[in-house]
């Protein structure tokens, strides 16, 4: 009778501790959708740093195939200290180019002497809506 239970239970942890493992995204064509942007390049030995051009405009890399309920991101993200030109973020819950949610960053802005660059470091945004000037 015990064997009933035990086995059942046994099988049920190690299905959930597997489904909360740590996973690290490499980066490559096949999994990144690109959006307004080209990509500059991809590091050839850890596929783990993405580089995409700086024109105009806002754009993204969509990683493709890639499902998250619930869990932790841990991204590095490097920029260049050019006013207004340095955003860097994760978006989300992405319906197409013009429809998602994102969380930015401008990381120059973090030790700013001007209040209001210092006050707009970290923004989150909801296209088409709720833009960064709402």
């Amino acid at each position: 009778m015990k064997n009933k239970f035990v086995i059942p239970l046994t099988l049920s942890l190690i299905i959930i501790l597997t489904s909360c493992s740590e996973k690290e995204v490499k980066f490559n064509k096949e999994n990144l959708e690109v959006l307004n942007k080209v990509i500059i390049s991809i590091d050839e030995n850890t596929r783990s740093t993405l580089s995409l051009d700086a024109k105009p405009g806002g754009g993204m890399a969509v990683l493709k195939r890639i499902k998250f309920d619930i869990g932790t991101i841990d991204i590095e993200l490097k920029g260049e200290n050019k006013k207004g030109k340095s955003f860097l973020g994760i978006a989300f819950n992405i319906q197409n180019d013009s429809t998602y949610e994102a969380i930015y960053f401008r990381p120059f802005n973090f030790q700013s002497d001007e209040k209001i660059r210092r006050e707009h470091s970290v923004q989150y945004v909801y296209h088409p809506k709720y833009t960064w000037r709402f």
